[in-house]
């Protein structure tokens, strides 16, 4: 079991209302990640008392709160932080703290707001990902 989902064989999935059973468990796992990506914080906190792991990873090995500093989502970061007890200096697959993705074009005009909050929250400014890149480089 992964996410909360049983993994089935192919030889499983045979008839089309398995398939859509599976394609809907699939998608609703997700829904984390999309509303931390998008800012909607309800979103957010619906899917995340319905079970979800706060700090599962996506395909791209990010958890919510990655997502939600990558794109300047200072509302969705809080909630993760304070009300999930999500670590601040949580790692991706490849290295990455949320403080390195807030920093960056795609957190707009709240980049600088998100990584104030991260900092408040304790963010680690000397953290390395995996290529050795600190936050000052990402800078």
């Amino acid at each position: 079991m992964e996410n909360g989902i049983k993994k089935i064989s192919s030889s499983e999935v045979k008839s089309p209302k398995r398939r859509q059973i599976i394609t809907k468990q699939a998608k609703i796992t997700a829904d984390k990640f999309l509303a931390a990506s998008i800012g909607d914080v309800e979103w957010l906190g619906q899917s995340l008392m319905d079970g979800q792991d706060p700090c599962g990873f996506d395909k791209n090995g990010l958890t919510p709160l990655h997502l939600a500093a990558l794109h300047g989502r200072l509302d969705c970061i809080r909630l993760l932080i304070e009300k999930y007890d999500v670590d601040v200096n949580v790692t991706s697959a490849t290295g990455w703290h949320p403080i390195h993705l807030s920093i960056n074009k795609e957190s707009g005009t709240n980049a600088l707001q998100c990584l104030k909050y991260l900092l408040e929250c304790g963010a680690d400014v000397n953290c390395m990902n995996d290529d050795n890149v600190t936050v000052s480089h990402q800078a």
